[in-house]
């Protein structure tokens, strides 16, 4: 029996823009959808501070840099925003935005410039300046394509960057996106780093991350735990709650559900919904696209017809280290093991990441997370985009996704996107065939767990009794 609370994120997605919210498989694209946790107040008091809180992620990072960082359910997210806080966060219910490090970025003009105003007097946790001259570095190297972000299709939408005063950065888009501050929010250009720390190198970046973030590194034994102990001089006293987090990895959704169960773990990633219909202790299902049927010999005949060509099909199968993941995978392999034509190559996460941004694969996990709908469509499925990884180019779909990104109305963004469906109906860019369950499991004695962006915890207010 679950003792623990689950908290699943809500949906924030309007009715045209329902059906792409989904894992792909072949040429794919995208994230998750994105949430809330926590506890009511009036039942639990007030914050309680000490405590170190054990967390479960799907994954460890390779580098601690934040432009090799995933900011999603499945990747670095929380430990990115231990380390370097967060400009913005996203509310669960309304996606309006809440601002942290930033205290403004709005557009007067449309969405063509964008201004950042951040907050005054924050500090690295070196004691150096979070200034304009700081973003704009950490931005600026995201959008290098030599940087080989994951987050360049969100970074790259921006032309130029001009600092106008110390807490004060102007930001030029490639094209009007009245909407950018979500895919900041979602991506690791929520994440800003010490420029002087970035410039010592890797090695010496990973011993000794500099951000601004509630946390910072005490100890990080590769393959086994990162430690974080609480930085005194975080801008939100007296946030953080916790005297420090232990993050550990597990690509195994059973063993980040025991954990739990067993209080070997109090907070812990997850997007299978079996898991979380057992933690839950209900009969929730998975909903599964239905993906049709199959003509065995129609696709050998296919199969020979381009052998004869010169163009024999054979392809290697590229997915996460997760079981569900390799499941997938490998249930393919079987489907097509008569045709004696695919492979499989697990990776784990920063390798699978990374495979994304150089485009170096020939069938992959990957799935489009929708909040606002600009973000991941414009990003995943643009010609223009660094993050159609595809390379789908498609003029009515580019003029959809244009016209969905700076539609006045609801209506008339609602139409945009209905459009945008019917197209990639048609081009298939992958095989849409599950809706993912991004969420986190909580122990009974976490608290004031919230998440934002793409369902990434958000850990200054977390707490613990007990």
């Amino acid at each position: 029996m679950f003792r623990g609370r689950l908290s699943r994120t809500k949906r924030s997605i309007d009715a045209a823009a329902v059906a792409v919210c989904s894992v792909l498989m072949l040429s794919a694209c995208g994230g998750s959808d994105s949430g809330s946790a926590g506890n009511d107040p009036a039942e639990v008091g007030e914050p309680v501070a000490g405590g170190v809180a054990t967390v479960i992620q799907m994954g460890e990072p390779r580098t601690l840099d934040p432009a090799a960082m995933s900011n999603t359910y499945a990747g670095s997210s929380l430990l990115g925003n231990a380390l370097y806080g967060t400009l913005m966060t996203t509310d669960v219910d309304t996606l309006e935005i809440e601002y942290g490090l930033a205290t403004d970025f709005s557009s007067d003009d449309g969405g063509a410039t964008m201004v950042l105003s951040l907050r005054p007097d924050v500090t690295f946790s070196d004691g150096t300046p979070l200034d304009a001259e700081a973003v704009k570095f950490n931005w600026d190297r995201l959008r290098d394509p030599d940087t080989a972000s994951g987050s360049i299709g969100e970074a790259s939408q921006i032309a130029s960057t001009e600092v106008l005063d110390p807490m004060t950065l102007e930001v030029t888009l490639v094209a009007p996106n009245p909407n950018y501050a979500h895919s900041v929010i979602v991506s690791s250009m929520n994440w800003i780093a010490s420029p002087d720390a970035l410039q010592q190198g890797a090695a010496s970046f990973d011993e000794n991350p500099i951000g601004a973030g509630p946390f910072t590194l005490a100890n990080w034994f590769r393959q086994d735990v990162i430690e974080l102990e609480k930085n005194p001089n975080y801008w939100d006293a007296p946030r953080p709650y916790l005297d420090g987090l232990t993050l550990r990895a597990s690509a195994d959704t059973t063993q980040r559900l025991n954990s739990i169960t067993t209080g070997g773990a109090d907070l812990a990633s997850d997007s299978n919904w079996s898991t979380l219909a057992t933690a839950e202790d209900a009969g929730t299902a998975a909903e599964v696209v239905p993906m049709g049927g199959h003509d065995t010999e129609a696709a050998q005949q296919l199969f020979d017809e381009l052998a004869a060509e010169g163009k024999p099909v054979s392809f290697t199968f590229t997915t996460f280290p997760t079981v569900e993941n390799k499941a997938v995978a490998e249930t393919t392999q079987a489907q097509l093991r008569a045709f004696d034509n695919v492979e499989v190559e697990v990776l784990d996460f920063p390798a699978a990441f990374a495979r994304f941004g150089t485009r170096d694969f020939d069938m992959m996990v990957h799935g489009v997370t929708i909040q606002d709908p600009d973000h991941s469509l414009w990003s995943s499925f643009h010609s223009a985009s660094e993050g159609n990884i595809v390379g789908i180019d498609d003029p009515d779909l580019d003029a959809a996704l244009d016209a969905g990104r700076v539609g006045p109305t609801v209506d008339e963004r609602e139409a945009a996107y209905a459009v945008v469906q019917e197209r990639l109906a048609e081009l298939i860019p992958g095989a849409w065939y599950v809706r993912p369950a991004p969420a986190v499991l909580i122990g009974d004695d976490m608290h004031g767990v919230r998440l934002s962006g793409l369902g990434a915890p958000i850990p200054d207010g977390m707490w613990l009794t007990g």
